[in-house]
């Protein structure tokens, strides 16, 4: 019974409210066609045709890596300042990258040609911390789906670094000088 009377006073009150409504009013068309509407310009700039099936690159200048060395002991932060690459930090020696949002197994890293992923299950140790960045040679990065001809496997995008060869020292001498021990 207490249910019927919920029911009944919920569609007194709809109809309550339908009956005091407003009716629409009508648009007068007239007085819109009347006045011309004034676009800014639009600028669209794009790649030429010969260019168009290569992702966004950006190589890191061998000037940026000598500075980055030293400046930082995170290898993934060397990319910094690159467009549509972020960083997520969450300890260990190199944040997690994030090219255009998307990060973890979406982004292929090639390590001196071998492609790694992440040690830990939950992706704690991305593979950029498993180069030092006073060991890296070169980087490049390539933001989205990366083509088969370079190693494909990948919707966000590549990151490739070379490290620098070790170099040694002949028997008894000292690395740095020509001096013997």
């Amino acid at each position: 019974m207490k249910l019927k009377t919920q029911i009944l006073a919920i569609g007194m009150a709809l109809s309550t409210g339908i009956a005091n409504a407003e009716p629409a009013k009508p648009v007068d068309n007239a007085k819109k066609s009347d006045s011309a509407v004034t676009l800014d310009t639009l600028i669209v700039r794009a790649q030429s045709e010969n260019k168009s099936n290569q992702p966004f690159e950006s190589c890191l200048k061998p000037s940026k890596i000598i500075r980055s060395r030293t400046a930082t002991s995170d290898t993934a932060l060397m990319f910094d300042h690159t467009p549509g690459v972020s960083f997520s930090g969450g300890g260990g020696i190199s944040s997690r990258h994030i090219i255009n949002g998307m990060a973890d197994d979406r982004i292929r890293i090639q390590i001196d040609g071998m492609n790694l992923i992440s040690a830990c299950g939950n992706h704690m140790n991305p593979p950029l911390s498993y180069v030092a960045p006073s060991s890296v040679l070169s980087a490049q990065i390539m933001a989205g789906i990366t083509p088969v001809s370079m190693g494909g496997d990948s919707i966000a995008g590549t990151i490739r670094v070379q490290s620098a060869d070790p170099q040694y020292t002949e028997d008894g001498k000292k690395y740095g000088s020509g001096l013997n021990l």
